[in-house]
């Protein structure tokens, strides 16, 4: 079939609460991947436009959080991201958001057959990325971080062997999140 140069409108509600159910964010960005896993091409809708538009409210309260623009083509089986700031208006996201965003698609002849009928789809993912949070609500899972800190001496000169007669490592860690952890640190080869 042919399809006509179009713009869609439409909303989504994202609702997973799994993760965190409202914070109060000072400052940070979102990025959204858009997955287009749809037979045709997602193209700015004119010369310097946007080829998504996509705006994210409260759903509860119906504050606007963020909008995001994607200018990129998109073709099928490609990935597009776009980034919103945060921590603008009063700061507060909650659960479920809600998406407003218009997609425009290009001109093209496409076939369709029920099993693609079957598997033709999109997929929208927000990231949240370098928050800095007055408050959050919801449950925060255990997580690990690894680090190895190795020091050197990058010379044909080596120290092989010493002897230290006396002598004090010093390491402090500050943890300014009021959540419990764990530091476990290593000195091998002393």
């Amino acid at each position: 079939i042919s399809f006509p140069d179009t713009t869609i409108s439409s909303t989504a509600l994202i609702t997973d609460t799994s993760e965190f159910t409202s914070m109060k964010v000072n400052n940070g960005e979102v990025i959204l991947s858009f997955y287009n896993n749809l037979p045709l091409t997602i193209t700015p809708a004119a010369p310097g436009g946007n080829s998504i538009s996509i705006s994210v409210y409260n759903d509860l309260n119906g504050n606007h959080v963020t909008d995001i623009q994607i200018t990129e083509t998109i073709p099928p089986g490609s990935v597009g991201t776009g980034t919103g700031q945060l921590g603008e208006d009063d700061g507060w996201i909650y659960i479920p958001l809600r998406l407003e965003y218009q997609i425009h698609f290009q001109s093209e002849t496409i076939s369709i057959t029920q099993n693609s009928l079957d598997i033709w789809s999109f997929k929208i993912d927000l990231n949240f990325r370098n928050l800095d949070l007055a408050e959050i609500s919801g449950r925060v899972t255990s997580q690990t971080v690894t680090d190895t800190l190795r020091i050197g001496i990058d010379q044909e000169d080596q120290v092989i062997e010493a002897i230290i007669d006396n002598g004090t490592i010093q390491l402090t860690f500050f943890n300014e999140l009021p959540l419990t952890s764990e530091i476990v640190y290593i000195l091998p080869d002393i």
